[in-house]
């Protein structure tokens, strides 16, 4: 009886996890554990401190003036991700004989949560455009699970997963460099036995780039980027909260404590549970050992 206990956890994994976490996997990796504890001091350093050192020291490479140094290592290493930017995002050639349906894509990057797009409603399956532009979170790193892009059908019940293709995550950060506009990608039948039925196969269109690394603020800035001029802006948390005041789910508005008064008091109040959390992981380290 426990072995057939064991063989259907094993099995139905996902869904077990599902039933206590409500997620589908559990997002634990050993080298991201080692980089909280061994570079970030379990978290108590973020390394902001460089952007200074950067600012000064990299003024010959406008890539690394300003930026994180120690973020940087971490995704050259393939331990932190890298922003990468999808747009002109068009599937076609769907394998449905439905003359306008519901489609939309979904994008499964590692353990991290599914990015899906805008539904694109009452589309004829030949070609079907998405307005809209994903940020995904890709890690240099060959040990890397390929990137999962699928296409769906919304149906009555539920969705039907049409097409999908996977990708390097490596090859896909090439291509972030390369700068060589759209590109256009075969995509597999999730039914293989659809295949003979249809004349042309799916395609997936992409446009890969680069994105904005903003990085962390260590909770004293707060940056706005401004559509207008493309630029972002940034505020201390009381020049933030003086200027966009804080609305209720109706549109009036909603009263906060005051930030110059209370302010420190919540900087205190995070720092001694990030220096109690680091105190726990160092003693756990040291009752392993």
């Amino acid at each position: 009886l426990l072995s057939i206990i064991l063989v259907l956890l094993v099995k139905y994994h996902r869904r077990v996890i599902f039933l206590f976490t409500g997620e589908e996997s559990v997002r634990f990796e050993v080298l991201d554990s080692c980089w909280i504890v061994c570079c970030r001091c379990g978290g108590l350093c973020d390394g902001e401190w460089t952007r200074a050192v950067s600012h000064v020291l990299c003024c010959w490479s406008t890539g690394l003036k300003g930026t994180n140094l120690k973020r940087g290592l971490g995704q050259l290493l393939g331990v932190l991700p890298i922003a990468v930017r999808i747009t002109n995002l068009a599937v076609g050639d769907l394998p449905t004989y439905t003359e306008a349906g519901d489609f939309y894509v979904s994008i499964e990057v590692s353990n991290n949560p599914h990015q899906i797009t805008s539904v694109a409603e009452e589309t004829h399956p030949k070609i079907v455009h998405f307005p809209e532009a994903l940020t995904l979170r890709v890690k240099f790193n060959p040990l890397e699970s390929n990137i999962r892009f699928v296409v769906k059908e919304l149906r009555t019940l539920g969705s039907t997963e049409l097409c999908d293709c996977y990708i390097n995550p490596m090859a896909l950060l090439k291509w972030r460099h390369s700068k060589n506009g759209p590109m256009r990608f075969k995509m597999e039948f999730v039914d293989s036995a659809q295949a003979q039925h249809f004349t042309f196969p799916p395609w997936i269109l992409l446009e890969i780039g680069m994105d904005t690394e903003f990085g962390p603020s260590g909770g004293s800035r707060i940056r706005i980027m401004e559509t207008t001029t493309g630029k972002a802006r940034e505020f201390t948390p009381r020049e933030f909260k003086s200027r966009y005041t804080l609305l209720n789910t109706y549109g009036m508005h909603s009263s906060e404590p005051d930030e110059r008064r209370f302010g420190e008091l919540d900087r205190l109040k995070r720092a001694k549970s990030g220096v109690s959390s680091f105190a726990w992981l160092i003693l756990v380290l040291v009752t392993l050992s």
